[in-house]
């Protein structure tokens, strides 16, 4: 997989953009586990959001932005130990007239291309 940016470039947040990680932290991780991060755009940012399910399981988000516009969403769950896909590159969709059907089909092409398993 070519890579367009480096993993210094990559500015990495929690939340909601209020605190920082260091530059490049999960990506490595991330990409192990066939998510593509590095290769997507030539300016990639992260967000890294967690999610307790109960006192054992846990749900990580992470969503890949590139200027101003969705890149990437994955999901993690920590009891099944799986990447999903939940969103695809959405770039074009502005005022919100991606039909349900037009997303899910990016999103099967998208998983396709990268051989991941798309979450509806």
């Amino acid at each position: 997989m070519e890579q367009l940016c480096s993993l210094e470039s990559i500015w990495v947040f929690t939340g909601y953009f209020r605190d920082r990680l260091p530059n490049g932290s999960y990506v490595e991780w991330l990409e192990s586990l066939g998510a593509p991060v590095r290769s997507l755009y030539y300016y990639v940012n992260l967000r890294v959001n967690h999610y307790p399910i109960n006192s054992i399981d846990e749900l990580w988000v992470f969503n890949l932005g590139g200027d101003d516009c969705t890149l990437a969403s994955y999901e993690f769950n920590t009891r099944t130990q799986k990447l999903v896909c939940t969103s695809p590159f959405v770039d074009d969709d502005e005022w919100g007239e991606l039909t349900e059907d037009e997303f899910k089909t990016r999103l099967i092409e998208f998983c396709n291309k990268y051989h991941l398993t798309p979450k509806f």
